[in-house]
């Protein structure tokens, strides 16, 4: 279910997806190149925020996709 929801945000930027590839998570770029692979799904998500919006702070992307992949959890 975790997955699910990183592959959903990755779509929803319109430039990357995110596939488990053996043991690892990676995440693909437009041009079909894997930017970043890790065995953590979490370490993907985070990337994922930071590539989406370079400008926001670390704090907040890590609210914001928290609260996506938990559905509206918080981590306050």
């Amino acid at each position: 279910m975790l997955a699910k929801r990183v592959e959903k945000i990755a779509a929803s930027t319109g430039k990357w997806k995110v596939n488990r590839v053996n043991d690892s998570w990676v995440l693909i770029g437009e041009n079909d190149h894997v930017d970043f692979e890790d065995t953590s799904l979490g370490s993907v998500a985070f990337l994922l925020g930071m590539y989406a919006d370079p400008n926001e702070k670390p704090e907040r992307i890590l609210k914001r996709y928290y609260g996506d992949l938990f559905e509206g959890d918080s981590i306050d």
